[in-house]
């Protein structure tokens, strides 16, 4: 017997019709109608998970049950033509009954199998026929977010997925784990579909103050960038206070005039708040020295001259030039006096 399910499972892998036809035949002479019941329904989910979809339809014309939950791994036709991506395959069953929501268990269903490994054009099939969202941890949402498939979270939100579903453990949401894993397009999508921005994680940080940590360990600092300029472009809270950490302070503390570089006038422009520091006994001319305090920390002296360039350029010409000469329109500028005091400061940097 164990021959002949090798050779049966053989055929249904290879796409052997007419071997698959003299098996099924021989099935009919069995007499205890379990055991044909699952030798066909084990059959009719290896040939799904290898897309042979000729074979699944002669099992299934010969008694195989289309959502019978036989698997141990990959439970029903369905959940195999899924995990696998075959497209193909997932649209015959779909249309020949297929239920979406089995097995009982989220994690073995379909959908989760076809958000995992990115298959949009099943996820996509899936949730039209019907499939349940936000019924697993993690949700589907939450896996397509962290892995940045733009398009299957653009279809289930579209769905209904709550895109402000918080993990079990960590407390983090899908804009979380897509700023995070370094996704800009998924975390915008998440926004315009009315992502949680300032939302609060089991370790007190929002994502903003999570992307400033990312910023000084890791070396590709592109795409957090990009994720962090949509944020403070989406309204951000820059001045966020958690365990008494501002969004910002990291970077400034850490002195790094790489990040400083692209992200101060980026803050600035968001909102945050320039303080000059005022010295007395120093010359009336020069009453703000190089040096100021970004919200309420204070810049490290060698950020001070790069920042004011780089705020200067962000202001007045962000294609370059000579700033001595576009100097003279800081003073016009709807700025606080104290802004154009730093600004001005030093015009020959």
């Amino acid at each position: 017997m164990k021959k002949w399910d090798y050779n049966f499972d053989s055929a249904v892998g290879n796409g052997h019709s007419k071997c698959v036809k003299n098996f099924i035949e021989d099935l009919t002479d069995l007499s205890d109608e379990e055991e044909k019941r699952k030798s066909l329904n084990q059959r009719a989910i290896l040939a799904a998970k290898c897309g042979q979809t000729d074979i699944l339809r002669l099992l299934l014309g010969g008694g195989a049950d289309i959502n019978d939950d036989y698997g141990f791994f990959l439970r029903t036709p369905l959940a195999a033509a899924a995990f696998k991506g075959h497209t193909a395959t997932a649209d015959f069953l779909l249309k020949n009954g297929a239920c979406v929501n089995k097995p009982a268990k989220p994690s073995d269903r379909p959908l989760k199998w076809a958000v995992l490994f990115g298959y949009t054009d099943i996820a996509e099939m899936l949730l039209k026929n019907g499939a349940e969202v936000d019924n697993s941890d993690p949700t589907a949402l939450e896996i397509a977010a962290e892995n940045g498939y733009h398009k299957i979270c653009e279809f289930l939100l579209e769905a209904g997925s709550n895109v402000n579903h918080e993990s079990r453990t960590l407390r983090t949401t899908p804009l979380t784990l897509a700023a995070e894993n370094k996704h800009p397009d998924t975390v915008r999508l998440l926004i315009q579909f009315g992502a949680d921005i300032d939302h609060i994680d089991s370790e007190g940080f929002c994502a903003l103050q999570n992307l400033y940590q990312w910023l000084t360990t890791h070396r590709d600092k592109n795409k957090h960038f990009l994720c962090l300029k949509i944020l403070l472009l989406s309204d951000a809270d820059v001045r966020m206070k958690r365990n008494a950490l501002l969004p910002r302070a990291i970077i400034v503390a850490d002195g790094n005039e790489d990040i400083a570089h692209n992200h101060i006038p980026l803050l600035y422009a968001a909102g945050s708040t320039i303080t000059p520091k005022i010295m007395d006994n120093i010359d009336e001319h020069r009453a703000v020295i190089p040096q100021f305090v970004l919200d309420d920390q204070e810049v490290m002296l060698p950020l001070a001259g790069l920042c004011r360039r780089q705020i200067r350029s962000h202001l007045l010409d962000p294609d370059g030039g000579n700033q001595k000469n576009l100097i003279t329109a800081i003073p016009k500028l709807p700025l606080p006096q104290p802004i154009k005091d730093f600004l001005i400061f030093d015009v020959d940097i």
